[in-house]
């Protein structure tokens, strides 16, 4: 019997999923359609057999509503039922995606149903599975018998690189048939792995450049099809498997569309050396900034004989104290592949870059070009395979020390190859693929091999070979690097341990850019793998390691954000305070003086003798007889004349020192007026005031110092010092600077670092400088956190924006003394500008955090002038006419005690008794002389003669 289940049927015009049953009889020649009582969703591409009479239907594709669903299901039938029924069963033993697979090949042997191969969930597959066929159980056991082993199809103009763990394979071309397919090696367990990465994955492609650092690929141009060459740039996310496209600024500079060029990389730094443009080769250097998307072109090449363009070459970097070196090894010259026999180097720290020659033949070693490449460290490096001319490929593996350019052979390859994928860890030399004796040609057959050379005892280097990134040499052996640290290609065969305030659960990190920071709320130190939760009362930003925030530092930060300060305008002093002392002295220096007065005769007596009221006394002048009184009695001493009199000159002491007083603190008045700019500048000078800048964070975890700090200025500010200082938890920088002239809207002053873990969490940003009121200083602060989850750090400042208001001081005191001054009172003019934030897994791909103060000065001044209220010699009449008033005053309220005191006694000053006495005196007198001269008229008549 013949058994026909599931698969498509075309009627209608349409296809159609058959789920009924068909039964071929071989005797008869007949089909049978069977019904079935439990029908199974639509299904094809599975495997069936027949075993004991039950039929077995295994996985495929289902399709519900024209949807296909990859199946793990097993479905089985008993044949010998008059009701034929599916029942569902299961397996155990097999992973579900050893079981969800379709299109694979299929065999029943006895009891045992094998499976090979197929299209599973995660790719192609070739893996080998058993399933021991049981009718009486519901749960059949399943085995893997040979584990999934994909490999890439063979190719040339691939590229191979290393990453953590094993090497990331891209691109290629085998005869006309173009890739771009990823795959991963693993080293330890030696299986090839699909990646079906995700984002905007590359187009097919070959001769393309590739270099890759911690958990980054690059990928630059290449062949693709209709020998187009091409210009894009991608980069590659090893743990999240994600390409991402490199899209430069509209009509920013970058390099031509290029092939077999060169890549040295140095996150988030790519630069570019070298490659063939479609119609010359150059020997352009150019730099990626990953951080801001833009080419920088650092050497320009221009065809010159003596220093040939290249391409096919090799390349590798190293840091030599401060100076970055990029060195670039053989390569072809010209499109028949004549091969430059030497070696450049690039000075990347130089102020003008130009390529040396630092080799000009290869010695023993024949020169080539398109070798499998790889850099041992420590001066040391190797080439293998390789062809020259078109005509002849190369077999031999040779060791070159670019110290003093010594070469040793060291091994040979099975067969030529050149154009091959090659890489480098664990002292091996990896080759994959490539092209081989079976022709030059791009169109000639890749080879199938895939080989690894080891140079462990290689006795012309094994005294200096390095094992590679993310190794080091334990007595001989290349171990990885364990989690919490890392070894990139400079470092000697030495894991370095994660900073702190980083983690790093890898084996065997290739770079410091794979110790990723803790998150906010954690902290690390001494290499943790794993980050801690923040301390109680403390605060822990993005890569806190010794530093957490605690209370006392959170305090500093606040009391810093409140130093804000302006000039005050000018108010009177309040001297209510000084007066009620002046007050309480006086008033007891009198009560004193009473009390003495009162109780001590001699004290009555001395002070009567120094009366200055003696003529203001209520004196009797006469008796009550009418007699007058003599001099000598009426000027006797007083004790009320003294009393009052030194009450006198207590109170004159009071009011002078009172005045006094009053007119040193309080005389004074301001006059502010707004102006416009213009007006302002034709009549002062705005010239060479300083200003004292202050940028504090409380999070930065790069290295503090002075040397990692760069800055530019604008033309008008002259910077005088700058200290950079780690100050605990804090990395201040102090900057002193000079206006040399008035400042302009938009100057400014920014900072770059420029380490390596150069990115902080917040910061803080105090501007200072005289305020040309005296000697009160202007002061503003500012400060900024970045979004939980993310830090500063990339292309965009920390941009603080301080409003500056030119400001112009007169003063005059009471001696007519001129002061003026010039100045600027500072405000915030913006809130800050948080510029780029970068969350945790991209620090590694960006770089640079930069603080820019910016200056916005507003179009109109102020001028205050402050004069005083009452001018000198008004004040000294004033002065002066307060003592009289104040000596009449004191000597009438004496006089008039005295006269109501005698009144009350009845007594009077006899003034009016004299007085009177005079009257009488004078009329009789009067009345006497009248007399006389009547008398003497009446004489004259009397007597005729």
């Amino acid at each position: 019997m013949l058994y026909l289940f599931g698969g498509t049927a075309f009627y209608n015009n349409t296809d159609n999923y058959y789920s009924d049953l068909c039964i071929y009889d071989f005797d008869t020649d007949l089909w049978t359609k069977t019904e079935i009582l439990l029908i199974y969703p639509s299904t094809t591409q599975g495997g069936s057999a027949v075993y004991s009479n039950y039929l077995y239907y295994f996985f495929g594709w289902n399709f519900t509503n024209n949807i296909a669903v990859s199946s793990s299901s097993i479905l089985r039938m008993n044949l010998s039922s008059s009701i034929l029924s599916w029942e569902i069963l299961s397996s155990n033993g097999c992973d579900l995606v050893e079981l969800q697979r379709t299109s694979f090949g299929f065999w029943l042997d006895s009891d045992t149903f094998y499976i090979l191969g197929g299209t599973l969930s995660n790719g192609i597959g070739n893996s080998l599975i058993s399933i021991a066929l049981d009718n009486l159980i519901e749960n059949l056991s399943c085995k893997v018998v040979f584990p999934n082993q994909l490999s890439p199809q063979r190719r040339h103009g691939s590229s191979l690189v290393y990453v953590t763990g094993g090497f990331l394979m891209f691109g290629g071309i085998d005869q006309t048939k173009l890739f771009n397919d990823l795959w991963f090696y693993n080293i330890q367990t030696t299986y090839w792995e699909f990646i079906d990465a995700s984002g905007q994955r590359p187009a097919p492609r070959f001769r393309h450049t590739t270099a890759s650092q911690g958990n980054y690929m690059v990928v630059f141009g290449g062949v693709t099809y209709n020998n187009e060459y091409l210009q894009d740039f991608y980069y590659y996310d090893v743990l999240e498997q994600v390409w991402f496209i490199i899209e430069t600024p509209v009509n920013s500079s970058m390099p031509q569309p290029l092939i077999s060029s060169c890549i040295v990389i140095d996150l988030p730094f790519v630069y570019l050396i070298g490659g063939k443009e479609q119609y010359q080769i150059t020997l352009n250097l150019w730099m990626f900034n990953i951080n801001t998307f833009t080419f920088t072109q650092i050497f320009k090449y221009k065809p010159n004989p003596v220093y040939p363009g290249i391409f096919k070459h090799s390349c590798s970097g190293e840091l030599v104290g401060k100076d970055f070196l990029i060195y670039t090894y053989l390569g072809s010259r010209n499109i028949v592949d004549e091969p430059f026999c030497g070696i450049y180097r690039f000075n990347l720290s130089a102020k003008i870059v130009t390529p040396e020659i630092v080799l000009r033949n290869t010695l023993d070693m024949p020169c080539r070009t398109d070798a499998a490449f790889a850099d041992l460290g420590d001066g040391l490096v190797l080439f293998a395979g390789g062809q020259r001319f078109k005509e002849n490929s190369f077999t031999d593996i040779w060791a070159m020390n670019i110290t003093n350019n010594a070469t040793y052979m060291i091994g040979t390859l099975p067969e030529g190859a050149f154009a091959t994928a090659a890489s480098y860890i664990n002292a091996t030399l990896f080759i994959f693929s490539g092209l081989t004796s079976n022709g030059i040609s791009v169109d000639s057959p890749s080879s199938d091999y895939f080989s690894k050379f080891w140079f462990g005892k290689n006795t012309a280097i094994s005294n200096n070979i390095n094992c590679g990134a993310g190794m080091y040499n334990n007595q001989g052996n290349c171990v990885f690097c364990p989690a919490g640290t890392y070894s990139s290609p400079t470092s000697q065969g030495e894991c370095m341990i994660c900073p702190n305030g980083t983690s790093n659960i890898l084996t065997g990190a290739t770079s410091i850019t794979q110790c990723i920071p803790c998150s906010y709320g954690y902290y690390s130190i001494d290499s943790s793998k794993i980050c801690k939760p923040c301390q109680k009362d403390s605060i822990c930003f993005i890569g806190t390691g010794t530093n957490p925030i605690t209370s006392s530092y959170q305090d500093y930060l606040y009391d810093l954000t409140q130093e804000n300060s302006q000039p005050d305008e000018y108010s009177p002093k309040n001297i209510y305070n000084k007066k009620l002392i002046l007050i309480i002295v006086f008033s007891t220096i009198a009560f004193l003086f009473i009390i003495i007065f009162i109780f001590s005769l001699k004290a009555r007596i001395f002070f009567s003798y120094y009366d200055i009221y003696k003529n203001l006394h209520f004196e009797q002048h006469s008796t009550e007889e009418g007699f007058e009184i003599p001099k000598e009695i009426l000027n006797r001493p007083s004790k009320l004349g003294g009393f009052c009199s030194t009450i006198t000159i207590i109170a004159l002491l009071f009011i002078g020192i009172n005045t006094l007083l009053s007119y040193i603190l309080t005389n004074m008045t301001e006059d502010i007026s707004v102006i416009p700019i213009g007006s302002l500048i034709q009549e002062y000078d705005f010239e060479n005031i300083d200003f004292e800048l202050e940028i504090v964070t409380s999070s930065y975890r790069g290295q503090c110092e002075k040397q990692y700090v760069l800055y530019n200025q604008s033309e008008n500010l002259e910077i005088s010092s700058i200290q950079v200082k780690n100050d605990d938890v804090f990395c201040k920088i102090i900057c002193s600077f000079t206006a040399q002239e008035l400042i302009s809207n938009g100057e400014s002053i920014t900072f770059s670092f420029n380490e390596i873990l150069s990115y902080a969490s917040d910061a803080y940003a105090k501007l200072s400088t005289k305020s040309s009121i005296g000697s009160e200083k202007s002061i503003a602060v500012q400060n900024i956190t970045s979004t939980t989850g993310t830090v500063f750090r990339g292309s965009s400042p920390i941009v603080f924006s301080f409003a500056l208001l030119p400001s112009y001081y007169e003063s005059r005191n009471v001696l007519d003394e001129e002061n003026s001054k010039v100045g600027y009172r500072i405000s915030e003019s913006l809130i800050p500008i948080k510029g780029t934030e970068t969350g945790i897994s991209n620090i590694p791909i960006t770089n640079g955090f930069s603080i820019k103060i910016l200056f916005v000065r507003n179009d109109i001044g102020v001028t205050t002038y402050r004069y005083p209220s009452v001018e000198l010699v008004d004040f000294i009449i004033k002065f002066l006419n307060d003592f009289p008033g104040t000596i009449v005053l004191i000597g009438f309220l004496m006089w008039f005690f005295e006269y109501f005191k005698n009144v009350i006694q009845g007594k009077t000053s006899g003034r009016l008794r004299l007085v009177r006495k005079q009257i009488k005196e004078e009329q009789e007198e009067r009345r006497a002389r009248k007399g006389v001269r009547m008398s003497r008229s009446n004489q004259i008549l009397l007597d005729p003669n």
